[in-house]
């Protein structure tokens, strides 16, 4: 009986045992397997946050100056996304700044153009009236303003030259002064404006008498001179 007794509880004992064994068991497992999923989410929580840190520096190196990475937690990588953000931010102010000096530059060099245009213009428009005017004035210093013939002064100048190409080839040339009789009689009868047309009606007819070679000029008043040159006698 007491050996019965002994042996039932042996059996008891390591019933209990192997309960105890197969409990551990299990729980150590169930252990492993929680620390298994555990670390595949903070890998996995990790990786993401990373390639999330990766996205937004390929974003700026892409010229984006908006781009945002997550900084929670506050553990290493929150800390580095909160440096990154801060980074980005200085970047985009930057980037603001620079476009805005950039617009004033682009206006100020198109403010300038224009102001050089504009200049440009007004110089141009007093080179042509300097050009008129000295044009004008040669006009005037050596032809007369009525009949557009040459005046005394160019006449004498004309004179001189025809000379010394007589002297110096052996050539003869002829002068005439020619004027008009009773010419007052015109202005006081049928008034000034009647004798320019008469005068610029004899220059014309006197140009029309010569050769292209010769010269008429108008000295003043109705009188006028025709230069010759190379007359036979």
């Amino acid at each position: 009986a007491v050996i019965l007794e002994y042996t039932r509880i042996y059996d008891a004992l390591m019933a209990a045992a192997r309960d105890t064994l197969i409990f551990m068991s299990a729980l150590g497992a169930g252990a492993v397997i929680l620390l298994l999923y555990t670390g595949s989410r903070l890998s996995n929580g990790i990786g993401r946050r990373l390639k999330g840190l990766e996205a937004g520096v390929a974003l700026v190196n892409a010229g984006g100056s908006r781009a945002k990475v997550p900084e929670r937690p506050r553990d290493e990588i929150g800390k580095l996304g909160a440096a990154f953000n801060k980074m980005n931010d200085e970047l985009r102010r930057a980037d603001e700044a620079l476009s805005k000096h950039l617009e004033s530059l682009e206006a100020r060099v198109v403010e300038r153009t224009a102001e050089l245009a504009a200049a440009n213009t007004n110089l141009e428009a007093q080179i042509r009236e300097k050009d008129l005017a000295n044009a004008r004035n040669e006009q005037l210093a050596h032809y007369d303003s009525l009949t557009t013939l040459p005046n005394r002064r160019m006449f004498g100048s004309l004179l001189e030259r025809g000379i010394a190409n007589a002297e110096r080839y052996q050539k003869q040339l002829a002068v005439l002064f020619i004027d008009l009789d009773r010419f007052k009689n015109i202005n006081d009868t049928m008034g000034h404006a009647a004798g320019d047309v008469l005068l610029t009606e004899v220059a014309q007819r006197l140009k029309g008498c010569v050769r292209a070679s010769d010269t008429v000029a108008r000295l003043g008043g109705d009188e006028f001179a025709i230069l010759l040159a190379e007359v036979g006698s």
